[in-house]
C-alpha cells in the first residue's frame, strides 16, 4: 500500500484536512516510552510519555515498508533511554518504546491486511537515577517550545519521579538541579531528533489539532527549545495496581 507524498495522511490514505470529521489532526508519528514503578518483580504502577515526530522523507513508504523503519526507530530510541533517566528515581523502568503512524483522523495507521503501522522495542531497563522517596504521582514537566504563538505551538512531557531533587524553604529547585533535567532532556531530544532523521523519519513537532466550529486547522509545529521549571509536578495515577485503601470514618 502506497502513502501520499504528503505528511498528512500517513501510510493509511488521507490528505489534508477538509474541514470535515469529528477530530481533525495532523499525520505524524506518536512515540510512546512506557514502563513500570516499583521493584521489578512486582511493580506497583505504570507511567507513559508521547512524543511527536513527522512523517519526513519516509512519507512516501509504503505501509510495510513503514513498519520495518517504524521497528528500526523504536529499537534507537530505546537505546536512548540512559540520557534522560540519569535524572529519574531507579524505582522506574522502561518496559516499551512504540512508535507509531497517526493518520489525519488521529488513528493508527493500518496495512492491506489490517496490521497497525507501528514498531516496538520491548524492553526492562531500569532507570539510571538514585532511589526516589517520593510518591510515584510525583513528576517533572519537561516543556517544549515552538516558534508558533499561542498553546498551539507548546507541549510538555512528564518524566517520572524525578531523583534526588530536594525543595528549598522557597518551595523551589535549585539551579544547579534543574539545570541538570534540562541538559539531560536536551541530550535526549537531540538524540531522538538525529535517530529519527537516521530513519528517514522527521523531527520532533507539536501536534495541535484543528477545530472544526472555529475553522481551524491542525498543524505541526517545530520544536526549537526545551525548557524545565523548578516547580515539581504530578501526573495522574494510572492505578495499574497501586490501590489507595480508603480508610473510612462516621461522622458523628
Amino acid at each position: 500500500m502506497t502513502s501520499p507524498s504528503s505528511e498528512f495522511g500517513g501510510y493509511g490514505g488521507g490528505g489534508s484536512w477538509d474541514g470535515t470529521g469529528s477530530r481533525p489532526s495532523s499525520a505524524h508519528l506518536r512515540c510512546t516510552f512506557s514502563g513500570t514503578l516499583g521493584a521489578a518483580a512486582s511493580p506497583v504502577e505504570i507511567w507513559s510519555f508521547n512524543l511527536s515526530l513527522r512523517h519526513g522523507a519516509n512519507a512516501g513508504l509504503g505501509a510495510e515498508a513503514a513498519r520495518t523503519a517504524l521497528q528500526t526507530l523504536a529499537t534507537a530510541l530505546a537505546a536512548r533511554w540512559p540520557t534522560i533517566s540519569a535524572g529519574i528515581g531507579n524505582q522506574a523502568r522502561l518496559t516499551r518504546v512504540r512508535v507509531s503512524s497517526l493518520n489525519n483522523d488521529g488513528r493508527v495507521d493500518k496495512t492491506n491486511a489490517g496490521a497497525f503501522v507501528q514498531g516496538d522495542a520491548n524492553v526492562a531497563t531500569i532507570a539510571a537515577g538514585v532511589y526516589n522517596a517520593k510518591p510515584f504521582q510525583v513528576a517533572l514537566a519537561i516543556s517544549l517550545r515552538t516558534a508558533r504563538a499561542g498553546p498551539g505551538g507548546r507541549g510538555r512531557f512528564y518524566i517520572p519521579v524525578p531523583a534526588g531533587d530536594t525543595v528549598g524553604a522557597d518551595g523551589l529547585m535549585s539551579l544547579a538541579e534543574v539545570t541538570g533535567h534540562r541538559d539531560r532532556a536536551k541530550g535526549f531530544l537531540d538524540q531522538v531528533n538525529a535517530d529519527s532523521v537516521a530513519a528517514g523519519f522527521g523531527r520532533l513537532v507539536v501536534a495541535s489539532g484543528g477545530s472544526i466550529t472555529r475553522g481551524v486547522a491542525p498543524a505541526l509545529s517545530d520544536v526549537t527549545q526545551v525548557a524545565v521549571g523548578r516547580v515539581f509536578d504530578t501526573i495522574q495515577s494510572r492505578r495499574s495496581v497501586l490501590v489507595e485503601g480508603h480508610v473510612p470514618a462516621n461522622l458523628a
